[in-house]
């Protein structure tokens, strides 16, 4: 107010809509364990562009692979192939993704083995009758199955009927333990 004169005003704030959206990477192929960071690009009206807009992701089948919303990191899960889709209100895009299972080290001994994936995780196979394979059981697995631990290893040795595997400075093992194989 200003010598008993009062004004107001109104201010209009224009907002363009999303017309589109776009992944990337398209289509990737990654492996079991492995993370991947995926951007969207949205494109609005006047044909601006949006990065990384707040979007909701879906997938069609999340024991192979799904979107971790918190970094937007592309997770495989198992091995095969999923669709992954970003979406905003009415505006989606979607891509392929499959996932593969590989190993880059192998260590085998009478009736297990283990090997390390890529992305530095354990997996064992085989016997498992003294614990042996990490699974939290006595049971034998006719394929590889993750061990059961969070922890990242960078080397892996089999024995009869034991596994070790190193993580950082330390060292994991487990199976039998007669003769203080396990240390």
């Amino acid at each position: 107010e200003l010598d008993g004169l009062m004004a107001t005003a109104t201010i209009e704030v224009y907002v363009p809509t999303l017309v589109s959206l776009s992944i990337m990477p398209r289509d990737p192929t990654i492996f079991v364990d492995q993370r991947l960071a995926l951007t969207v690009t949205g494109i609005d009206e006047d044909g601006g562009t949006v990065m990384n807009p707040p979007v909701e992701w879906f997938t069609t089948d999340s024991e192979i692979a799904r979107v971790d919303e918190s970094t937007s990191e592309l997770v495989g899960v198992g091995k095969g192939q999923a669709m992954i889709t970003a979406t905003l209100g009415d505006v989606t895009d979607t891509i392929a993704v499959t996932v593969d299972f590989a190993l880059q080290a192998i260590a085998a001994s009478t009736d297990h083995s283990c090997g390390l994936t890529p992305a530095s995780t354990l997996w064992c196979w085989g016997r498992g009758n003294e614990g042996q394979l990490g699974l939290d059981s006595t049971s034998d697995a006719d394929l590889p199955e993750r061990v059961l631990t969070t922890e990242i290893f960078a080397q892996v040795v089999t024995g009869e009927l034991h596994t070790c595997a190193r993580s950082g400075g330390d060292v994991y093992c487990w199976g039998e333990d007669a003769s203080g194989r396990l240390g």
